[in-house]
């Protein structure tokens, strides 16, 4: 639950447009968006079904469209969390289409 809320709290002050290169740039990957994804676990986890598939949306709708889909890795490790989440909500061919746009797709233009 601790961890849940620090991301509460980390998701009202991460600005993806903003952070998501900074972090990028010094870890190689957008960590902060990451845990945000994976509370999207933690959620269905302590049984906030509702509120996992919030954090998905966010994820799908909000951060992943303005990161740098070159960043294949880190598209993954976004998407890896959320499509567990998903795919136990039945939304597991939504989870699919963003996995083929976000990694597959990406991937083969780089």
């Amino acid at each position: 639950e601790m961890a849940v809320n620090i991301t509460r709290q980390l998701q009202e002050k991460y600005l993806v447009a903003e952070h998501s290169h900074l972090v990028s740039h010094a870890y190689g990957s957008d960590r902060s968006g990451q845990c945000i994804a994976q509370s999207a676990l933690w959620l269905v986890q302590l049984g906030e079904v509702e509120e996992a598939l919030q954090v998905c949306d966010h994820v799908l709708e909000d951060l992943l469209p303005k990161m740098d889909l070159q960043n294949v890795g880190n598209s993954f490790l976004m998407l890896y969390p959320i499509i567990w989440a998903m795919k136990d909500s039945g939304r597991a061919l939504e989870a699919r289409e963003a996995f083929k746009k976000y990694v597959l797709n990406a991937f083969t233009e780089r």
